[in-house]
């Protein structure tokens, strides 16, 4: 099984009028044939080495995407061993 597409989230606090405020932006990360997109980024699988995961908390999950310009992190609070598996696969066959 696949998993072509991962809910992340980027969670900010803080505080206004004596209230502290906690708000979060939900993004989707996206593999394509080419690269993995999320907004209005994108990352060429020319440029990503690897990719690992591990549990933070009881909830949340960080995903890594080791690049050749460093590590960029996505939190999320679903598990993402499928969808490391399918960026697996696609950087196995990718042609360089």
């Amino acid at each position: 099984m696949t998993q072509t597409t991962l809910t992340t989230h980027i969670t900010t606090r803080q505080i206004k009028n004596n209230e502290l405020q906690v708000n979060k932006h939900v993004a989707t990360l996206n593999i394509k044939q080419d690269g993995l997109t999320c907004q209005n980024n994108y990352y060429p699988y020319k440029i990503i080495r690897d990719v690992s995961s591990r549990r933070i908390t009881k909830d949340t999950f960080i995903l890594y995407l080791h690049t050749d310009e460093g590590i960029i992190s996505f939190l999320s609070d679903d598990n993402p061993h499928t969808f490391k598996e399918t960026i697996h696969h696609y950087l196995n066959t990718k042609v360089t």
